[in-house]
Parts: structure tokens; sequence; C-alpha cells
């Protein structure tokens, strides 16, 4: 969803009468959304539950593509495309859900899976978008986009129950409750959740993620070299379709380069068990559980390499 309009700027710029440079900003508000929304819609599925969080937010994610379509103005599209973004960040609560689901030495492989998902995601966008766009228009862009986001919300519904741990118990004591009508049952969570007034979910969800990035080095220069990847790659969208014209490419034919970027994703993924047998042996040398260092070991090649690739 986040790349899929690319290649329609063109048109979105004709079809709205404003120039390339503001039609682009339909591509940057929803990021600036997404970036927005993560700070909030993850922290709230802490506190009520994944799915709880996730189905009103795909919903409503499906549901703005159907303004994105039928935009009659570029107002309505920006605004229409912030609001998408904020609310499809609630994709991220899918690293939560690999943490309720797995002990802590197996989460690595979700991660990566779910890592490599949303990678996927970004560079197979373009391509089913080009071709759309050039046979149907860039409203049928959003058309499908809004599609198949509700074929995903069903999936979910039907398929995934919640996961949290502490939501899982607090339903469980509310049910013990109500069949005794003793009070004396409760959850852990129950009694945390009930100090949570609108200042302390504030200072959880907005203030506590904004003083670690500035405190913690260690978040503060992870978020810096994972945004900047995720720079390079919707610097990708933008170039790519400039680039390949040069060289004969179609608007659909100009985004097939990108599976050269997702062969690289699936290289990366496969070496995965190299860092996992590196950790091992790290935890074996400790006698116990691996040093965090052991975790950083595949991003030093990797840090090296890719800006070579750029070059």
């Amino acid at each position: 969803v986040s790349s899929m309009a690319a290649p329609a700027i063109p048109g979105i710029a004709e079809s709205l009468s404003v120039s390339l440079q503001q039609a682009r900003v339909v591509q940057a508000v929803y990021l600036y959304g997404f970036a927005l929304g993560a700070v909030i819609l993850t922290p709230l599925s802490e506190d009520y539950g994944r799915r709880r969080a996730l189905l009103p937010s795909v919903l409503l994610l499906a549901l703005l593509q159907l303004p994105c379509a039928l935009a009659p103005n570029y107002a309505t599209l920006v605004t229409a495309r912030l609001l998408a973004g904020f609310f499809a960040s609630v994709t991220f609560t899918s690293v939560g859900v690999i943490n309720d689901l797995f002990a802590a030495e197996q989460q690595g492989w979700g991660v990566n899976t779910f890592a490599l998902s949303a990678e996927a995601g970004a560079v197979i966008g373009p391509i089913a978008g080009g071709y759309l766009f050039v046979a149907h228009g860039w409203r049928w862009t959003f058309g499908v986009m809004g599609i198949v986001t509700a074929f995903l919300l069903l999936l979910y519904y039907f398929l995934v129950p919640e996961t949290r741990s502490g939501i899982l118990l607090a339903a469980r004591a509310a049910r013990k409750r109500k069949e005794t009508g003793e009070a004396r049952y409760y959850a852990q969570h129950e009694r945390e959740r009930e100090g949570h007034t609108p200042r302390a979910l504030l200072q959880e969800c907005v203030v506590r993620p904004v003083y670690m990035l500035l405190t913690e080095p260690i978040v503060f220069w992870f978020a810096l070299f994972d945004g900047f990847n995720y720079a390079i790659v919707y610097l990708f969208l933008e170039a790519f379709s400039l680039v390949y014209a040069q060289y004969g490419f179609g608007t659909g034919a100009a985004g097939l380069p990108f599976l050269a970027v997702l062969c690289g994703f699936l290289i990366a993924f496969a070496a995965y068990p190299l860092q996992m047998a590196y950790e091992a042996r790290d935890a074996r040398k400790q006698q116990g559980d691996a040093t965090p260092e052991a975790r950083l070991a595949w991003s030093v090649p990797g840090g090296v390499i890719f800006p070579i690739s750029l070059l």
C-alpha cells in the first residue's frame, strides 16, 4: 500500500492539475502518517490487545482507499493518504505478536520473516502498481489496494486469535467473576490498566518513545540506520522510473528492476542461519545466553556492503 501508488504519480499530477512535486507529496504524507501512527497504535495494542488495535485500524485503512480512489481534488487525496498511513502503521503490532508467541531464542526467525514481508511488499508494490496504472488508471490503483486490504482484514478476523497474554488472562478472569460472582478473580494486567489515565497513556505512547530515542544511543543509532534504509528504498521508488525511462522502459516495466532488490532481501533472509549459528557459538562460549553484541554480528558485513552496493 505504501509503494503501490508511486508509479501513478504522473497520472495523479495530470488528473488533478498539480505539479509532479506536489503529486509526490501523496507518497510522502503516507509515510508521515505511518511514522506518527506507529508511536501511538503499537503501545495501544499492548494495553488493549492486538485484535482491538489491528481490526479497526485495518478496517479504516481499507475504507480510506475509497476517498483516495474517488478524490475530486488534491486536498482530499493528500488528507486520505495521511490518514491511511496513520492506520497502516498498526502492522507493526506483528512484532508484538511474535513476542507473544515465541520464546526469546526463537523470535529471530519471526522478526526476520516480518522484515522480509515488509520489505518485499515495498518493492513488489511498484511493479504491480505500474502495470495496474497503465491498464486502468491511477484511481483503480487505490481501488485494488482497498479490495486487497479488505480481503486481508477478513482473513485476520477469522483466522488470527488474540495473542497478548495479559488480555487473555483478563478475559479469563472476567468470565470467572461472572460465573462465580466473586471479585477476587482478576488478572495483573487489569490492575495495571486501572491506573492508565489519558495523561499516562500519552506518556506511554508519545513521551516515552521520544525520550528513549534521544537518551538511548542504541535506540537512536538503530532508528537512524533503519530510517536510512527505508529512505533508500523509497528513493528508488522515485528514481527508478526516471532512470529506466531513458532506456525505453515503460511505466509498468520500470518497476521490474525492483526484482533485483527483492533478490537481495531473499539472499539476506536465506543467510540468517549464519547469524543464528554465531549466536549459538557465543552462547556456548558464555556458558549461558549469548551476549547482546552477538546479535549485531550480521549487521557488520551488511553495513559495509550496503554503501558499496549503492555505488
